[in-house]
């Protein structure tokens, strides 16, 4: 459950949890190295995979930077 918690520190991430899977992320938007999400990847998998809106997904990107 700890791993989970640091996952949900992100508006993106909480937003993809909604869409998608914790396993299923992990596995296409994991980065190897790091063992984090790479949050890049994250956002073009939702546009292109998942079929999310670009402006939704841009938008929470903003509320990160915040």
């Amino acid at each position: 459950m700890e791993e989970i918690k640091q996952y949900n520190s992100h508006p993106l991430i909480t937003y993809a949890l909604g869409y998608i899977g914790y396993k299923e992320m992990k596995y296409y938007c994991e980065d190897v190295n790091t063992k984090k999400i790479h949050l890049p990847s994250l956002k073009k998998y939702l546009i292109g995979k998942v079929g999310c809106s670009e402006t939704e997904v841009m938008e929470h990107c903003k509320n990160a930077n915040t």
